[in-house]
Formats: structure tokens, sequence, C-alpha cells
């Protein structure tokens, strides 16, 4: 599988920065005239130079608010308190200047100061988190955003998408999983889809650790919540790759790589044919190796033999079960239980005939005693599909993972089939490109 591009954008922090810089800073300056009092006040002899980068500041005059905090920077005999307020002063001109770096260590010192008000420390903490992750002080970065998501009432899933950002570029990669893991269930708490840029920091990091599960579950969610080719096909590579798949969900796998038109080489077309034959849909078999032929998937001599024979027995194969199609269909009808009607339904599909094959589905679905209920709808969904009966098969697909047992790993497996038929079937111009 290729490992993603690392889609990382930096531009966020800036506009979120500038977000929370509304107007210059107030400055608390002394007057001889006023009355002593328990609030620390800026000294005299800085007064002057604040109130003038102060007036600058306001009229967006950014250098020249600078040269006079450069100037009350430079009066000996400065207070605490005077720093406090001349690096606050600096860090909001040094952000509208674009100049992150010193502002976010002139921002940095003032909290540390010790006056930093404390209604104010959550909104300068996360200030901190965004300036150093537009900075690129991704420890730092995920420092702060730690620290201000710890008090956090509210899901936050923006700010917790950028720590996300940060874990990863910090070379954390677990930690980067499961920080967009957070951010992904905060936006669905309040009711927002998450971004595409979230998952793909999460399989990027699942990559890295080598983690399979990891890169599955992120490759499944950007294949169905933001489906393009590239996502189809690293999904499909890695699924069929699964020891634990299923034979059955392995037949639909392929099946749907197939009416997607993305079979990735000779050796799917002769793994399809084969699962095909093994459980009697010798005609399905036939479909797919004609058009493995047609296409001269089979080049050279070696793949040429073997496709040659495998048609050649899957068509001797086919011209048999089709012949005892009429007996099946009477014998199923005859039946009790509904199996023998949904697999008689799947052998009218393997030949195409899909108004009988919804009809057999539907007749075992209504008997009942179904051994595996939730491909009796993931087929019963596709027949609905070739038919262009869409909306049908929209509820056939989303009826195939309803009422499965916790354990029940085919129902599953299907389920994430049907969750890919019903992107296909809403965006078929997604995954093609």
């Amino acid at each position: 599988m290729k490992k993603e591009a690392k889609v990382v954008p930096t531009g966020l922090a800036a506009a979120a920065v500038l977000a929370l810089l509304c107007g210059a800073p107030a400055v608390q300056y002394a007057h001889a005239q006023e009355p002593a009092t328990q609030q620390p006040q800026v000294s005299a002899s800085v007064v002057e130079p604040l109130q003038k980068a102060h007036a600058a500041a306001t009229a967006e005059q950014w250098e020249e608010a600078m040269t006079h905090v450069q100037a009350a920077r430079a009066i000996e005999g400065r207070t605490a308190f005077d720093d406090f307020q001349i690096d606050e002063m600096a860090g909001f001109i040094q952000t509208r200047m674009g100049e992150y770096e010193p502002a976010a260590a002139a921002f940095e010192r003032a909290l540390d100061s010790g006056y930093m008000p404390e209604e104010r420390l959550n909104e300068r903490v996360r200030l901190l988190m965004q300036l150093n992750y537009e900075i690129k002080n991704y420890d730092k970065a995920v420092q702060f955003g730690n620290r201000v998501l710890a008090d956090a009432t509210q899901p936050e899933p923006e700010l917790r998408s950028m720590l996300g950002r940060a874990y990863y570029l910090a070379g954390d990669h677990r930690n980067a999983v499961a920080a967009m893991a957070k951010a992904i269930e905060d936006a669905r708490t309040a009711g927002k889809a998450p971004e595409e840029t979230w998952l793909q920091v999460q399989l990027n990091s699942s990559v890295d650790l080598k983690d399979t599960a990891g890169i599955l579950h992120a490759l499944e969610a950007l294949a169905v919540e933001f489906p393009k080719k590239r996502y189809w096909e690293d999904l499909f590579r890695l699924l069929k790759r699964q020891p634990d798949t299923d034979q059955r969900a392995l037949l639909n796998l392929y099946r749907l790589m197939f009416d997607t038109d993305m079979l990735q080489g000779v050796d799917d077309y002769v793994e399809i044919g084969r699962i095909a034959m093994r459980m009697g849909f010798p005609g399905e078999a036939v479909t797919v190796l004609e058009q493995g032929k047609s296409r001269e998937i089979f080049v050279g001599e070696f793949d040429e033999e073997r496709g040659r024979q495998m048609l050649q027995e899957a068509q001797t194969a086919a011209r048999a079960d089709r012949r005892s199609l009429t007996s099946l269909e009477q014998e199923a009808k005859a039946a009790k239980s509904g199996e023998a009607d949904v697999q008689l339904g799947i052998a009218f599909i393997s030949y195409g005939q899909y108004a009988e094959a919804v009809q057999a589905i539907k007749r075992g679905q209504a008997k009942g005693g179904l051994r595996h209920p939730g491909e009796a709808d993931l087929m019963l969904g596709r027949a609905l599909f070739k038919l262009q009966r869409k909306d049908e098969a929209a509820k056939a697909f989303e009826r195939v993972g309803a009422g499965g047992a916790a354990g029940d790993n085919l129902r599953q497996q299907l389920q994430l089939l049907a969750d890919l038929w019903l992107v296909y079937l809403r965006q078929p111009a997604a995954v093609s490109t």
C-alpha cells in the first residue's frame, strides 16, 4: 500500500491566532494623582512608550508600535509587572506582523510571570498552542494543547485535531492516532463530520507504527467518508490479505471489485474464479474469466494456459449448472427454509438474471431460516442495483448489518462491503478517479 502524502496544513493556526487577538491589549497605567491601589501598575517611566505603542497598534502601524515597545524594554529599573505589560504588547504586535516565534516567546513569558488574570489563562494557553504549532515547535504545541484540553468541558474537535497533527509532526505516532480518534469522536458528538486530513494523519501514523489493524481502520473510514479511487484500491489490497476474512466475504469483496472495475491484475481474476467455482457459482467464474480474456489480462505462456484451463473448466461446469436451474427452482420453492431460494437467487445473479434473483432472494427471506441473512441482503442489493432500482438497493444494503451478534465476523465483514456499496451507489464517479 502506498503511504498517503503527509497532508498537515499549517495555515489553520495563523487564522486561529488572529481570531483570538481582537484589538490592542489594555495597559494599566500609573498616575500620580490617583490613590495607591493593591493592583500593580506600570512604572511612570514606561507609561509613555507603551501609550505610544498602544496608539500605533490601534492605527495598525505595526513597525512604529514595535519601535515604542523596544524603547520601553530599554528603560532601566523596570519592574516584573512592567515586563509583563511589555511582553503582552510585544506579543500582540508581533503576532499581527506575522512574527510568530518572538510573539510566542513574549506571550509565554507573560504567562509565566504570575500576572496573567485567571480568566485569561485558558485563552492564553490556547494561543500558545496555536503559535507554537505555526512555528513548528511541535513539542511545545503538544504541551500547551494537552494543558488546555485537560480543562475542556465541551468537545474541542478542531483543537484536538491540531494536537493530533502536532503529535504526528513531532514523531509521536501512537499519541497522534489517539488524539485524532478523540477529535473524530468530539466532532461526531458535536454533530460535525471529521475532516479528511484527520483520517490521513491516523493512516500515516498507523503506517509508521506498522499497525495493520490501525491502517485498515483508517482506510475503511477514508473509503466510506471520503471516497476516492486510491483509498478503495489500497483498502481492497489490504482486505484481500487479511487472514481472518471469511470466504463468503472474500468472494463478495471480489464481486464488488469486479462491479467497480477494480480487479487488480491476473491474480484477482484467477482468485475470484477459483472461489466462485469452489462455492458453486461457475457462471460467475465464466463471466469474470471471459472479461479477463477479452482484456488480455492473461499475458505470458503460464498465465495464458492457466486462464484457458480455468475458463474451460468453468464453462463446462456452468453448462451443467444452468441446465439444473429449473429443477433447483422447483426444489427451492417447495422447501420450508429460505436458504435454497437465496442460493438460487445468487446463481441467477451469476447468469445476469437479476429480476429472477430478486424474486428468489425475497422469497427466501420471507421464509426465514437463513444461515447468512446479511449475505442475502447484500446480494439482493447487488441485484437491485443492476436493475437500476437504487432506492430499494440502498435499503437492502442498509439491512446487512442489522441485528448481528457482536462476534459475527462474517456479518461485520459484509457490513463494510455494504457500506462501500452504498457509497458507490450514491457516488459512482468518486471512486473511478
